[in-house]
């Protein structure tokens, strides 16, 4: 069982004026709203436990959910003031109740069903604790850089870097295995930001799989 952890509560600066009365997550995509693609498509999957988290005009995504999935199982998090990615799936860490978790940010658009990563999760290598979506970008600088082996396991990852180091971008979609939440509780407490803070101190445990859909941060 996998239950998930969309991000949703950032103020999308880069997208202003939009987002001055539109938070992020409720965005469209051509016609349709970027977080209902999301929980649309976790539910084909099979995620039925969903964790949003909210902070910038989060009475309009509450009355979004209340209006258009009151009959899913769909846990809304308030943050009065922004946590950080790595905070916020600390400290609901119990919300996961010891399965998979899915994390996952609403202000990307992924055409991919994601069939092939989430079952690619359950048969990873076993010395493998995290498995990562990557996709191919020319926009390095912009991009979490991942290096990988034969084996498709992260060997090294940079991080927005003005250097090239390579094309296979971090898609910040992982699905994690309960096996490193203590870790991750214990020993990565003050940090914020998961990409960021917490990867780089997993590498040679990271799987990766690559998708070949359009992904694209809408930022």
């Amino acid at each position: 069982m996998t239950n998930a952890l969309l991000f949703s509560a950032g103020k999308g600066k880069r997208l202003r004026p939009i987002t001055n009365k539109t938070p992020k997550c409720l965005v469209k995509i051509g016609n349709k709203i970027l977080l209902d693609l999301w929980i649309n498509k976790l539910q084909k999957l099979g995620i039925e436990r969903l964790m949003i988290n909210t902070h910038h005009l989060s009475d309009l995504v509450i009355k979004h959910i209340e209006n258009n999935f009151k009959k899913s199982s769909i846990t809304l998090y308030n943050e009065k003031k922004l946590l950080g990615t790595n905070q916020t799936f600390i400290r609901n860490i119990k919300f996961f109740n010891n399965n998979d978790a899915m994390i996952l940010h609403t202000d990307n658009y992924c055409k991919s069903n994601l069939k092939k990563f989430y079952s690619a999760h359950f048969s990873r290598p076993s010395n493998c604790q995290i498995t990562m979506l990557v996709f191919k970008t020319e926009d390095f600088k912009n991009s979490g850089i991942v290096e990988i082996d034969n084996k498709n396991i992260v060997t090294n990852y940079f991080q927005k870097n003005n250097k090239k180091y390579g094309n296979l971008a971090n898609g910040a979609i992982f699905l994690i295995s309960p096996s490193v939440f203590e870790e991750i509780t214990n020993l990565h407490y003050n940090s914020i930001d998961f990409c960021a803070d917490v990867v780089p101190f997993f590498l040679n445990r990271i799987f990766v799989v690559e998708t070949k859909k359009l992904f694209v941060d809408i930022g």
